[in-house]
């Protein structure tokens, strides 16, 4: 127990190290900040009764860092919101996280002149507050800060293109580590069903793109995918699909458009989606 949690410890400093680093570097940046609020409220027949209201906050952040023939991606991304539903008056309200991400990233690139760079690439990511899912008509806790925490290592070649498109796509030999103390889904192993496994290793292949394009003037588009695949299973391939459009209509004042999928067999045995409208201030440092 002791050397798991000086093992917790240690990834905590890390993660901590990834946003210092960020914060105290001088790089081209590309920071998009919003913050949204959404409300409904039905009462008929055919739904009863619902009321919701969501406040959601982003900051997402790509900075790039130059260091003679070494290029530094730093790479930090927050987002939470916060749901609060009333279904009905014989149902008592609820207030759960709806968005309820931290992650943090660093790749370095050496450039040789050639088409393809060979990089290596270092992440984590896990919950900012407690995570909950209805079960049978009940709230049931799924994950907790840090609880679990995934990190990833990746080496390989990665292409990269900047201009009004900007585009960096990597592929390499990676190894992904899953760590958990109460909420296990991602790490125990259902052959062992005796023991509750908190520390699950896996080493594959990574193949990860990311895009930012401003479409126009008031119109941005950035978007994200991830696929990862073990060498112990290569026909099975866990996929993260993002998209997110930034419609400005004043200055500050715009639209949010995102659109995720995911598919992931450890965390469940169909395609994963979150789709969502919001209208909220948006700031592009």
């Amino acid at each position: 127990m002791k050397n798991k949690s000086n093992e917790i410890h240690f990834y905590k400093k890390y993660f901590i190290f990834i946003i210092f680093f960020f914060l105290f570097s001088y790089t081209y940046s590309q920071t998009t900040f919003s913050l949204s609020l959404s409300q409904s409220a039905i009462n008929d027949w055919r739904t009863g009764e619902v009321k919701s209201i969501e406040l959601a906050s982003s900051f997402d952040t790509k900075n790039l860092l130059r260091l003679d023939t070494m290029l530094i991606n730093l790479n930090y991304k927050f987002a939470f919101g916060a749901l609060y539903e009333k279904i009905a008056d014989s149902v008592p309200a609820q207030l759960r996280p709806s968005d309820n991400v931290i992650y943090g990233e660093i790749v370095l690139r050496y450039q040789l002149g050639w088409v393809l760079d060979p990089f290596v690439s270092s992440s984590v990511e896990t919950q900012i507050a407690e995570s909950f899912m209805y079960v049978k008509g009940r709230l049931s806790p799924t994950s907790a800060f840090w609880d679990p925490v995934i990190s990833q290592e990746s080496f390989g070649l990665a292409y990269s293109y900047y201009t009004d498109l900007s585009l960096l796509s990597r592929i390499g030999v990676s190894l992904k580590q899953t760590r958990a103390e109460i909420y296990t889904k991602l790490t125990d192993d259902l052959k062992t069903t005796n023991i509750k496994e908190a520390y699950k290793p896996e080493s594959g292949i990574q193949w990860k793109t990311e895009t930012y394009f401003n479409i126009d003037s008031v119109v941005f588009y950035k978007g994200l995918l991830d696929s990862f695949g073990t060498f112990k299973n290569l026909d099975v391939w866990s996929i993260k699909f993002e998209n997110e459009f930034q419609i400005k209509i004043l200055k500050y004042f715009g639209v949010i458009l995102r659109a995720d999928f995911i598919y992931d067999e450890k965390q469940k045995r169909e395609l994963q989606y979150k789709q969502n409208i919001r209208f909220g201030f948006i700031a592009m440092i």
